[in-house]
Order: C-alpha cells, then structure tokens, then sequence
C-alpha cells in the first residue's frame, strides 16, 4: 500500500484565474487554487505566462497604492508627506528630520514636527497648504 501523495497538476489557465483579483497576494493565490505557496513559486518560475499575469496583478495594486499615497501628499496628509520623505529623500533622512517632537493641530489635521523646524513655521506652511486646498475648490 503505498502512502505516496496524488500531486495535482493546474492548468495556466486554471492558475491565471486564481491570481486574478488578489492583487498579488500568495496565500491567496494559493488558497484559491489549494496548493502550497512552493507549488505556487514552482509554477511562476517555470511558466512564462504565469510569472506575467502574477507581474501584472502585483504592480495593478502597487500602482493604486502609489496614486493614493500621491492624493494624499496632495491634500497635505501630514502622514504621508512624512512617509514619503523618510523613505524617498535621502536630504531628508541624512539631516534627522524624522525625529518628532510635537505636533501642531490644524483645521485640517494634525502635522508631525521635525526636530529643525520651529512651530511658527510649520503654522505658516499648514496656512498656505490650507489656503492652496480652499482655493482649489
């Protein structure tokens, strides 16, 4: 008797459908098809079309998620400029602007102080983005 697992083979079709809508997720490619994340990898680097439809679904999402953090740095999201300059500046990383020591509320938010820049002027900034954001309007 042998206790030899049946290995269940998808068609490119079957696993083009499963990533489909996932956004690039693994384990929900993988739950959707019932496979292991190793027999996943397995098919991505052995079929062609396969590895592209994965490509495209992930980048589908990371284009939607870059275009949102986009608005929000337009809007003056105090989160999000701060993301953005911690990891994309390297002028900003190199002179410690990320320390935060405080904040400023605003009609429109809260805005994260770094550690060079006195309160005074992030009032002004947050005036002139507010005027900027009514005017737009």
């Amino acid at each position: 008797m042998s206790t030899t697992k049946k290995r269940t083979k998808y068609s490119e079709k079957k696993v083009i459908a499963a990533i489909e809508g996932t956004g690039g997720i693994m384990t929900e490619i993988v739950r959707r098809l019932g496979c292991s994340r190793n027999t996943l990898k397995k098919y991505l680097n052995e079929n062609e079309k396969i590895k592209e439809a994965y490509d495209n679904e992930y980048e589908s999402v990371s284009d939607l998620a870059r275009s949102q953090l986009i608005m929000a740095i337009e809007t003056g999201s105090p989160w999000a400029i701060m993301f953005f300059l911690d990891r994309k500046d390297p002028e900003f990383k190199r002179q410690g602007k990320t320390e935060i020591v405080g904040e400023l509320k605003t009609t429109s938010g809260v805005i994260v102080l770094p550690s060079d820049m006195e309160e005074e002027d992030w009032e002004k900034i947050a005036i002139e983005q507010q005027s900027g954001l009514t005017n737009q309007k």
